[in-house]
């Protein structure tokens, strides 16, 4: 870090004009100018200086306190374009998550051109073998299985696009309701067996074909680019995080801001009079989910260029993310809106988009939100943390993992511990529920090793459960869908009352 002269330094560089980035590799020169201080292998950069590099032809990140120009890296990022979701922001969480085996240290080498001035987070890194101690023996698993942890769901997903695109054409071609109901819950598989591991990059061991089941997204009408920073960027870094009220701060869930203030979901969130009533209301406003994006929520990212506090730029800064966004977004709304409004009337025609949507975002909106918004979970602040209520299900795995730890507990603060305990998995083990959820049935799994196709989740969760026992975590798995759905309500209740809490304690 620097320290003396750095103002004085720094406020020469500033009345310099600001140097352009020329083609190929930039020189050791373009760097030294854009640090705060230091030059060659010393230089030090600000956060503001990476976050101005964020689109491929200009792309930096930063992974715990190094800075990396990625930019002439990202065509031959072995895990495809995915990689263009970090740039211009702390991307140590990906970097972590996305690579179980470890990056090449002379890869990171070769890319890193300076240190961060000042790494900030709330989340502990390198003070528990916990997490590395997951990485290995997951990774160990998939291998005795002779398996990749990539890819193995094409059939499934053939299945499932094939019914979805049939439906589609009898909803359309005929007016049938039937096929509008099929329609909206093959979308809904679409978006948890395809697109879901596609965006992860799991769906295939070819990044073409994850970003073409990606973009399947953009099929059901909503887009693949908005989804990928809410989801990936925001929800999977930062899970049941809330670090200010006004979502401006990074490290902060989108998913906790999304719905509110029409329901309360974290405990930090000002509670409302009719929150009282949220559990009643909550599975009509579910409904709604897939509508909401692909009617307003998309544009506004699109529009903004931003999700709140996410700068969406790598995907949608260059001209031809811009392009795919509204080229989709109109193909999506010809297909499913006005070609059966033109051919069976305007109220037949929205009655039927409307019906398909409705049944597609009540499935997926209760697979997402059942494992993560329920009363056995964690909710985090910069703080502290709200620990889960002492339900039968947390005594029980809290006894279960006392009884057999190994190893000292890792700091309730481990990114790793902190995805443990603000996820539950239901029906665990299950090949059925895993088919129906799209893995999300096995949520600790997923959040843990999002790069790792669904089809693994029942293999490597006894292995992951194993090691959250020696260190004493609590592994959280209800029986059945219906207890985690109980937990869920139950939760959603709680949030409602005089008494619930209005902030960590």
């Amino acid at each position: 870090m620097c320290i003396s002269g750095a103002t004085e330094a720094l406020a020469k560089k500033r009345t310099q004009p600001r140097p352009e980035r020329p083609s190929g590799t930039p020189p050791a020169s373009y760097y030294d100018a854009l640090a705060i201080c230091g030059d060659g292998d010393k230089r030090t950069f600000t956060a503001e200086e990476v976050a101005k590099h964020n689109v491929p032809t200009d792309g930096w990140m930063s992974f715990r306190d190094g800075v990396y120009d990625v930019t002439n890296f990202i065509n031959k990022h072995p895990g495809g374009s995915v990689i263009v979701l970090g740039l211009g922001r702390d991307s140590t969480i990906l970097v972590e998550s996305y690579h179980p085996s470890g990056c090449p240290d002379k890869t990171l080498e070769k890319y890193r051109i300076g240190t961060l001035q000042e790494y900030k987070t709330f989340y502990a890194w390198n003070e528990s073998e916990f997490y590395p101690e997951l990485k290995r023996r997951v990774v160990k698993k998939i291998k005795d299985q002779g398996l990749s942890r990539r890819g193995g769901m094409e059939l499934k997903g053939l299945m499932i696009l094939s019914t979805f695109l049939l439906s589609l054409y009898g909803m359309v071609a005929y007016g049938s309701w039937m096929c509008a109901i099929i329609w909206g819950v093959s979308g809904a598989q679409v978006g948890l067996s395809i697109q879901h591991d596609g965006n992860h990059g799991a769906f295939s061991k070819n990044a073409w074909v994850n970003r073409l089941a990606g973009m399947c997204m953009d099929v059901i009408g909503a887009s693949s680019m908005a989804w990928e920073y809410q989801h990936v960027v925001g929800h999977h870094q930062y899970t049941n995080l809330m670090s200010d009220e006004s979502n401006q701060h990074p490290e902060n869930d989108p998913d906790v801001f999304s719905s509110y203030p029409l329901m309360r979901m974290h405990p930090t969130n000002k509670r409302k009079p009719h929150h009282r009533y949220q559990h009643l209301y909550a599975i009509p406003l579910f409904a709604l989910m897939t509508m909401s994006k692909v009617l307003m929520s998309d544009i506004q990212t699109a529009v903004a260029g931003r999700l709140g506090p996410i700068d969406c730029s790598g995907r949608l800064g260059p001209l031809s993310g811009r392009i795919l966004f509204w080229t989709s977004k109109l193909l999506t709304l010809i297909f499913t809106v006005l070609t059966p409004i033109y051919l069976h009337g305007i109220g037949k025609g929205l009655a039927l988009f409307t019906l398909g949507h409705l049944m597609c975002g009540e499935y997926l909106a209760i697979c997402f939100i059942i494992n993560h918004i329920n009363e056995s979970c964690d909710y985090l602040t910069p703080e502290s943390i709200t620990e889960s209520k002492r339900t039968e299900l947390v005594n029980q795995k809290t006894k279960e993992a006392a009884s057999a730890q190994k190893h000292p507990t890792p700091p309730a603060n481990d990114w790793a511990v902190t995805q443990v305990q603000c996820c539950v998995n239901w029906s665990s083990g299950s090949m059925g529920a895993n088919i129906f959820s799209g893995g999300l049935n096995h949520q600790i799994e997923h959040h843990l090793f999002p790069s790792i196709a669904h089809c693994h989740y029942p293999s490597i969760a006894p292995v992951v459960q194993e090691v959250c026992n020696e260190y004493g975590v609590p592994y959280k798995s209800y029986a059945s869908f219906g207890t985690a759905l109980k937990g869920m309500f139950q939760h959603m209740w709680d949030m409602g009352q005089p008494d619930a809490p209005s902030q960590a304690n």
